[in-house]
């Protein structure tokens, strides 16, 4: 492999990385919340959605490698 491909794999990863870092901020804040009004029934759902549509993004890349 070139320096290049590693380069642009390299920065594609920490890209990837910083977003799930975001995407676990926001799911324990939404859990805290969750927690603080007795909605456990809506943080389910909402972590069912989102890992649905985690999966969804997912294919979608590695179809555009």
């Amino acid at each position: 492999m070139t320096r290049n491909i590693l380069d642009k794999r390299l920065k594609s990863l920490i890209s990837e990385l910083a977003e799930m870092g975001s995407l676990v901020e926001k799911q324990i804040y939404d859990s805290i919340n969750a927690l603080k009004n007795h909605d456990v029934e809506h943080m389910l759902l909402k972590t069912e959605y989102e890992q649905l549509q985690k999966q969804y993004n997912d294919s979608l890349k590695e179809i555009k490698r």
